[in-house]
């Protein structure tokens, strides 16, 4: 599906700003003030937020037209990052490299690595 205009990105921020961050309250907003318009998904209004803060742009690089290099440096530090110590944390590595959470997901994604998840469990029951 197309992506949006700019106009309708620009009232879909306006919306989400007025619910205060909750994408079911901005969706429903939207949709009042819009009745004529195609009505966007909750995640379009999460995601085009997220956008706007981490790269000051609200259409996907696809939409803009702009190819985005490849950095295998970066790369290369998150998977060592992790290798280093296997209990680090996405958002962790993200503030030491200084890039987006979602860089970190997809280059793990990418080489079949999963994060690290703390799950308590009982301890051993032994007998005396």
């Amino acid at each position: 599906m197309a992506a949006f205009t700019n106009e309708e990105y620009a009232d879909i921020m306006m919306a989400y700003g007025r619910a205060d961050g909750n994408a079911r309250e901005a969706r429903r907003i939207y949709e009042e003030r819009f009745p004529n318009r195609r009505l966007p998904s909750r995640s379009t209004f999460q995601n085009t937020y997220r956008r706007l803060r981490e790269t000051g742009h609200v259409q996907n690089n696809e939409t803009r037209g702009v190819v985005v290099r490849h950095n295998v440096r970066i790369d290369e530090q998150i998977l060592r990052l992790f290798e280093e110590d296997g209990a680090r944390s996405i958002r962790n590595v993200a503030s030491l490299l200084e890039i987006s959470i979602w860089k970190v997901w997809k280059v793990l994604r990418q080489n079949n690595k999963h994060a690290f998840h703390y799950t308590p469990v009982q301890g051993k029951f032994t007998t005396v």
